[in-house]
């Protein structure tokens, strides 16, 4: 169960680096036309300005490494065994709980407000363009909210960690 769950992580994050490597290679092309039919602009021939160049890449490779960050977290979680079971998973939770809350904080930014600023940026705020996307809120709320729920476990077994080692103390 561990290789498939490790091969399911490997195969989901080499899909998310490949739509945004593709997603952002249509903001360099001569033809902007893609780009901002991606972003929900219909008809849009606009240069892509430099900062959305440089800022949509940029957030991209940080959505990956959260992502990345997560599963080695959960590969972390899956690895916790043997004598140090407690501390591991404690640890291994916290780190969890650490990437998921980055994942939905970079996955908000780069999937919801970059594209509705690189849209504004060249069509105006008064457009009805991707309306209701930037949504933090809407479902990648799970993450945040598994983020939030997997801290007190973390702290659980820290705790439980202090009290297997006060118990094998006195054995």
């Amino acid at each position: 169960m561990k290789i498939f769950a490790r091969i399911a992580m490997v195969i989901s994050l080499m899909m998310l680096a490949g739509v945004l490597v593709f997603l952002w290679t249509l903001a360099f092309q001569p033809d902007t036309a893609e780009f901002w039919q991606t972003l929900g602009i219909e008809h849009g021939t606009w240069p892509v300005p430099t900062w959305v160049k440089f800022a949509g890449p940029l957030l991209g490779l940080n959505v990956v490494s959260a992502l990345g960050y997560c599963y080695w977290a959960v590969s972390q979680v899956l690895s916790a065994d043997g004598d140090a079971l407690f501390p591991a998973m404690g640890l291994a939770l916290r780190r969890l709980s650490n990437g998921l809350i980055y994942f939905w904080i970079s996955y908000g930014l780069a999937a919801g407000l970059m594209p509705g600023l690189a849209a504004a940026s060249v069509v105006g705020l008064d457009t009805p363009l991707m309306v209701g996307n930037w949504n933090p809120f809407g479902i990648n709320s799970v993450f945040l909210v598994l983020g939030l729920a997997f801290r007190p476990l973390a702290r659980a077994m820290q705790k439980a960690a202090r009290i297997h080692a006060i118990n094998r103390s006195f054995v």
